[in-house]
């Protein structure tokens, strides 16, 4: 999960970074500052909706399936029967 948030963060950093780096060069973008900002927010907003994901769905999908273990065997999990 910290792999996903840091190449996003990193893409959203690099991309603002080149775009102002063109621009001070003299270069023509076929984005404008406003797109610019727009494309960070979206950014944003997908880590935020990742979050959200992360969080939410096991509360909802989480305890269907989870194996439950007996505390009373030992040291060693044994599945409850």
């Amino acid at each position: 999960m910290k792999y996903v948030f840091g190449s996003i963060i990193t893409l959203l950093l690099l991309i603002v970074v080149l775009y102002y780096t063109l621009g001070m060069w003299g270069v023509e973008l076929p984005i404008t500052s406003n797109d610019l900002g727009k494309i960070v927010i979206t950014g944003f907003i997908l880590l935020v909706t990742i979050v959200l994901l992360k969080v939410l769905l096991p509360f909802f999908f989480g305890n269907a399936r989870r194996k439950h273990y007996d505390p009373d065997k030992g040291n060693v999990a044994k599945p409850k029967l």
